[in-house]
């Protein structure tokens, strides 16, 4: 038992230790209290801090308004001084024109001073040798007898020649002055004659030379005698001289035995003799000595021979079995490049033809070879394109586009329209394809002018015939402040703008998609068909063993409403509508497959579930409708022919039908409907599938309808509205006056000046004659046969000539891209040009016509295919040793 004691003792311990517990616990209170006053005295500063941070918000807020205002002043400011700037730049660069007008001028005046100068200078010194010869002649006259007295070569107009007496040397200068006396014409030649006839209003004594004065012992009679006889002859000096051994090519004549006389050719033949009779015979017998020598008849049968053109036509009549090597290498070449074939198929290709027992000749069987026959082929083709349109004037318009290679080069296709060969055949064909360094308007401006210049159609034909301007609605070509579209309008004010009818009408598409509710998930669902199918080789063999055990025939499931034109979506949703129950069968087993995990099977059943949704099947409906439609249209508008009123009327008649549509079902959306109300299309049930959104087909066709009116009735596709659309003003203005050349628009009772303003209107924008013009229509009203009326014919060509579509160009893309592969993608643009020319307007092989391709190849300096003075085509695979060569040996046995 515990005592009294130990018990007060463990008392005051456990009193003592609870002091020192009381002890930490004030401590510990005391360390709260200074805790709690810091926390209080940092609420008071954040609070302290939020309130300035509020002010500081206010104050910035307050800032970035105020300056956000600045900003918006200063942009206006901005585009003001921009705008005035443009201003700015176009007054400067035509005062810098006219500075470079003034400039030239100037400098012509200089060339025209200094040349003046010159010819005062000369006059000059031929006005001292005049007086220095008269002087001569006087003090020679001394000692002569009278009557054989100089006799001063003169020619007049109208009169005979007389004798004149000796002068003074300045009583002679003044008669030449006033063209009493005039030198006689020894021959044409400038450097060769004696005296040339003066032009009107220059002095004579500019023409009059000490050089070229006849020999003394001659009078005027016999200087026109022998230049008259001998038209070799010339004179210098007073000395004679053969002017066709002159200017003969001596290594043409080396020949043993024959060499040409260095007097006769330097005009050194002087007379000899006391007398005048010695000098006149001693002329006479040079003359005649030198007219028969071997090297002047030589020269003289060479220069005859020279004008039967011997040398040229001698290469065009080569031997047959020349021109027939050089052409078969040649349509060996031409078939590479109309088949899209490698350059490098070209000695293959001759081998092949030689152990078939064809002569192919010696040379021109490379690759290089083929190359340079491509390019020399497509370069003559565009010449006599060219040369057709220049020579007979026709009318003219340019389509282009740009697009990229596989190397990622720059290309700017140039498409043109025209009449070719015969006037109304109006076609649109591939030109030309040309990189860009950049796709500014200025550089695609440029080199549209200088492709064009460089093939003989310059600025003064395009400011006669060019009368359309054809592309895509890109910024650079359409620009309404500097586009393309708009430099060409500067300089040539007549031309028409048109924004390609295709690319608008995929813009007419695209509107509607997104105005109208359901279009989206019906595309995102085919995209899921198209990635199911074309991603997945066993997806695909499953669709067709379910397509052919229902007898049907698989068609290809693509993208919709992407890039390519609505041709290519319509073929989808034929392959959907078509394959509809071969779809759902493949989905069937693939969602009841065991052998598939069950994400994969879940997907399957979720495609199902679309597919067989009572809304699925009426989106399909009437997406097949309009897409049919719109896919006709837009063939139409493709079509290489089409003219601007039948586009217009092709147009037209698909609005009309998609306002009907609005109203009255379509052919497969009435189908779908009554599929729908019957829960089965194709032998498949339907269900009702609220997670699908529907297309409401009056909305969807009044919104196609809407959209094409504002897209396509103008000569550039815009949002804007009807009222004060310059565009469609214009062009409102043009159909209505192209309505007046169809006379079933004609009123039943007309006046004989109906249309006359509207026609004069027409040929003033396409430049053509106005009066013949108007004759002609004149007379179409008359009889109301529009092809016997020749004079009116300008006029619709002109018409039929401009473009409403790019698709050629797309189609030489096209082209482009079969041919520029990732394995010729080192293709230079101009090889480009010519294989793609040889492509899109070439003739088939077996029309190509080589013989006016080989004449020009050969008279450009080019070799035949015999040609021996080089070394015939090495094959290497004759040299080489293959590890198979005994096996080819026994397969040959």
């Amino acid at each position: 038992m515990y005592s009294t004691e130990d018990t007060t003792q463990e008392l005051k311990e456990i009193i003592s230790c609870q002091e020192d517990k009381i002890c930490k616990l004030n401590k510990k209170l005391e360390e709260f209290d200074s805790v709690v006053s810091e926390r209080n005295k940092l609420r008071e500063i954040f609070k302290q801090f939020e309130k300035s941070h509020e002010d500081s918000m206010n104050a910035h807020k307050k800032a970035f308004c105020e300056l956000s205002a600045t900003c918006d002043e200063q942009t206006k400011k901005l585009k003001e001084c921009s705008n005035s700037e443009y201003q700015w730049e176009l007054k400067c660069g035509k005062l810098e024109d006219a500075n470079n007008c003034m400039y030239r001028e100037i400098k012509i005046l200089k060339c025209n001073e200094s040349k003046l100068q010159s010819q005062l200078a000369e006059t000059e010194v031929t006005l001292k040798c005049v007086q220095k010869e008269l002087c001569q002649t006087k003090m020679s006259s001394d000692n002569v007898d009278k009557t054989e007295k100089t006799q001063i070569i003169t020619s007049t107009s109208n009169a005979d020649i007389d004798v004149v007496k000796p002068q003074a040397p300045q009583q002679e200068l003044e008669k030449l002055n006033k063209n009493e006396i005039e030198p006689v014409q020894i021959e044409e030649d400038k450097n060769l004659t004696l005296y040339n006839q003066p032009e009107q209003g220059t002095s004579l004594n500019c023409e009059l030379s000490y050089d070229k004065l006849p020999p003394d012992c001659w009078d005027r009679n016999q200087v026109k005698y022998f230049t008259d006889e001998y038209n070799w002859l010339y004179i210098h000096n007073k000395k004679l001289g053969c002017k066709i051994c002159k200017k003969a090519n001596l290594n043409l004549i080396k020949i043993q035995g024959m060499h040409v006389s260095k007097e006769w050719c330097d005009g050194n033949i002087t007379a000899v003799g006391d007398d005048i009779s010695k000098q006149q015979t001693s002329l006479r017998k040079k003359i005649s000595k030198h007219k028969n020598t071997q090297v002047h008849l030589k020269i003289e049968r060479m220069i005859d021979q020279s004008m039967l053109e011997v040398i040229p036509n001698h290469l065009q009549n080569l031997s047959t079995i020349n021109n027939a090597l050089t052409e078969k290498i040649f349509r060996t070449a031409y078939f590479i490049a109309k088949n899209q074939r490698p350059y490098t198929d070209m000695p293959k290709l001759v081998d092949l033809h030689v152990n078939n027992g064809l002569e192919m000749g010696r040379i021109l069987q490379t690759d290089k070879a083929c190359s340079n026959i491509i390019d020399h082929i497509s370069s003559e083709m565009r010449k006599k394109i060219c040369k057709d349109i220049v020579d007979n004037g026709r009318k003219l318009c340019i389509i282009v586009d740009e697009s990229t290679t596989i190397s990622n080069k720059t290309m700017l296709v140039i498409c043109l329209r025209s009449a070719i060969a015969h006037e109304e055949d109006i076609i649109t064909f591939f030109f030309d394809i040309i990189e860009l360094q950049n796709t500014s308007a200025s550089t695609i401006y440029a080199a549209i002018i200088d492709d064009l210049s460089k093939y003989g159609i310059n600025h003064e034909y395009l400011k006669k015939n060019l009368v359309g301007f054809v592309s895509d609605g890109a910024s650079n070509m359409l620009g309404r402040v500097s586009g393309v579209g708009v430099k060409l309008q500067n300089v040539y004010p007549n031309i028409i703008l048109w924004h390609c009818c295709n690319h608008r009408l995929e813009l007419a598409v695209s509107d509607t998609l997104k105005e109208v509710h359901g279009t989206n998930h019906f595309q995102s669902f085919i995209e899921k068909l198209y990635v199911l199918y074309h991603q997945s080789p066993k997806n695909r063999n499953e669709l067709s063993l379910c397509t052919a055990s229902l007898e049907q025939k698989l068609l290809n499931i693509g993208k919709i409403f992407t890039i390519r034109w609505v041709a290519s979506s319509e073929k989808t949703l034929k392959a959907v509508f078509n394959n509809y129950t071969s779809l759902y069968k493949h989905f069937f087993n693939a969602s009841n497959d065991s052998q598939r995990e069950s994400k994969e099977k879940a997907k399957y059943t979720g495609l199902k579930n679309i597919l067989t949704s009572v809304e699925f099947v009426n989106n399909l409906g009437i997406m097949y409708d309009a897409l049919s439609e719109l896919a006709d249209l837009s063939l139409q508008l493709q079509n290489r022919n089409i003219s601007l009123s039948v586009a217009n009327n092709y147009i037209e008649r698909t609005i009309r039908v998609f306002d009907s549509m609005s109203e009255h079902y379509g052919p497969k959306t009435e189908e779908v409907v009554d599929a729908c109300s019957k829960l089965m299309f194709k032998d498949v049930p339907l269900t009702n599938n609220r997670s699908v959104p529907k297309i409401n087909s009056g909305q969807f066709f009044k919104s196609l309808a809407n959209n094409m009116r504002s897209r396509l009735f103008t000569f550039q596709a815009s949002h804007s509205a009807t009222s004060g659309n310059i565009f469609k003003e214009k062009y409102d203005e043009l159909l209505k006056d192209l309505d007046v050349l169809n006379e079933q628009n004609w009123p039943d009772k007309h006046d004989i000046q109906y249309g006359d303003k509207n026609v004069r209107r027409l040929a003033k924008i396409f430049q053509v004659d106005e009066t013949s013009t108007i004759r002609g229509f004149r007379e179409f009203k008359d009889t109301q046969k529009l092809s016997l009326i020749h004079s009116l014919r300008p006029l619709i060509v002109a018409i039929n000539t401009v473009a409403i579509s790019s698709s050629e160009c797309e189609r030489s893309f096209s082209s482009m891209n079969n041919t520029v592969t990732w394995k010729r993608n080192t293709l230079t643009p101009n090889h480009i040009s010519s294989l793609l020319l040889i492509q899109c307007v070439g003739p088939p092989t077996n029309s190509f016509i080589p013989s006016s391709f080989v004449k020009s190849w050969i008279l450009s300096g080019k070799r035949d295919a015999e040609e021996n003075c080089c070394p015939k085509r090495t094959k290497l695979e004759d040299k080489k040793k293959h590890t198979y060569d005994k096996l080819w040996n026994y397969l040959n046995k």
